[in-house]
């Protein structure tokens, strides 16, 4: 799939938790489960913004998924309270009031569900996401890019064992394996040994001690 990247203007908000209550009624307690609109203002925006990048059928297999939030700032951060005085200095970059990374990123994740753009959220595989203080030069918003997650094999470490040995460690095992099919045990013994290891040493190898 091709990387889509759009980016959404407005004031982001995250998605409320479901509300229980009971009620009592003719026929005894009927509880009922509240779901607030609250960010549905907000969930048509990144509708809107994403309706360009729809595919033709919902993208299917895993996602990765990437979010910058930029929330509005509150008055506090501002020269006498005034906007068009610009930030005081130490201003805050990054959101750490009311409401967490998991609901803003849930909002998204059901309006672009409930848009089609794929099949279900349960394919983001891969989720990053940052809360920051807008740029009041740009204003409120959020930055949302999908696409393929990194593959395992690009990502996975090679084995500790899986890299060839140095042509000088391999020259000294050849030595002392030959001298010891000769009746020699001990590295002391071993008239060879020392120009081989001399040369190992002199190649600089990180992390091992010159004798």
């Amino acid at each position: 799939m091709t990387r889509i990247c759009f980016e959404v203007h407005g004031h982001p908000k995250p998605q409320p938790r479901p509300r229980a209550f009971a009620r009592k009624t003719a026929f005894g307690v009927v509880a009922r489960v509240y779901d607030s609109a609250s960010a549905e203002g907000w969930k048509s925006q990144v509708a809107e913004a994403a309706r360009p990048f729809l595919p033709a059928e919902p993208i299917a297999g895993p996602l990765a998924l990437y979010i910058d939030f930029w929330l509005p700032r509150p008055s506090g951060h501002f020269v006498a309270s005034k906007r068009e005085r610009g930030l005081k200095a130490g201003a805050p970059e990054f959101h750490t009031s009311r409401g967490d990374v998991d609901n803003y990123s849930k909002a998204v994740m059901d309006a672009l569900t409930i848009l089609r753009l794929w099949q279900d959220d349960g394919q983001v595989a891969d989720l990053t996401v940052s809360k920051r203080y807008e740029d009041p030069a740009t204003g409120p918003g959020a930055l949302i890019r999908i696409e393929r997650p990194v593959a395992y094999a690009e990502t996975a470490r090679p084995a500790a064992d899986s890299a060839p040995l140095a042509p000088e460690i391999v020259k000294v095992l050849e030595v002392i394996n030959a001298w010891a099919s000769r009746g020699f045990v001990g590295s002391h013994e071993v008239p060879d040994i020392a120009p081989a290891w001399t040369a190992f040493c002199n190649a600089g190898r990180p992390g091992l001690a010159k004798p």
